[in-house]
């Protein structure tokens, strides 16, 4: 199965993937895409000021690259991992997506 990567939205400060439309929406995608679903919970501001939703879109792709969760590599293929996102979310997959191409892991 594929994998999809999903930052929220929320302009870096709100929301986050345990709230009921962000659960809801990527609950929706795996059931009619057939794909697996990695919804990311990064650190928001003001609390957490830019760039650290950078740092952990990043931190969390490698995470999923190099952690051996079970039963996950048996159903996910990472070979075919995709970033997604809506608002922030869809700039974070962006930057993440840049930013992997110099990383190796």
């Amino acid at each position: 199965m594929l994998v999809v990567v999903y930052y929220h939205g929320g302009g870096f400060v709100t929301w986050s993937p345990d709230c009921k439309p962000y659960d809801d929406l990527c609950g929706g995608l795996a059931q009619e895409l057939s794909v697996v679903v990695v919804s990311v919970k990064y650190r928001l501001a003001p609390e957490h000021r830019c760039p650290t939703q950078y740092d952990d879109g990043l931190e969390a792709r490698k995470f999923i690259d190099r952690t051996k969760i079970d039963g996950f590599l048996e159903k996910a293929d990472i070979g075919k991992c995709f970033l997604a996102g809506d608002s922030a979310g869809g700039n974070l997959a962006h930057h993440v997506a840049v930013q992997a191409t110099s990383s190796s892991f």
